[in-house]
């Protein structure tokens, strides 16, 4: 897996930017994704994939194992679509490499 040192090194790469404006590029676009589901909106990018932000309501589940009930918060589960681009650079990959 990708860290996020070797994301910086490969985009600042890639764009031909330093490695602080690179950081601090991914570091407004953190933010602004964040945002942007806080809000309630979903973030898209054409092509690459889209995130759709869905409130959940406080609920109670069980545990399976003790059968405990368990209260679970409200909270915000993302949703997320694959682009058409992405998906279609994904499947012409003929040697799938598996970890």
């Amino acid at each position: 897996m990708a860290g996020k040192e070797d994301i910086v090194t490969r985009i600042a790469h890639k764009s031909g930017l330093t490695k602080k404006a690179t950081y601090k590029l991914m570091e407004a676009f953190k933010d602004v994704l964040t945002e942007t589901l806080l809000d309630g909106e979903r973030f898209h990018i054409h092509g690459l994939l889209t995130l759709k932000p869905e409130y959940k309501e406080e609920c109670i589940r069980y545990n399976p194992k003790t059968r405990e009930k368990v209260v679970v918060p409200p909270h915000i589960k993302v949703k997320t679509v694959i682009g058409s681009e992405l998906e279609r650079a994904l499947f012409d990959v003929e040697d799938i490499q598996e970890d």
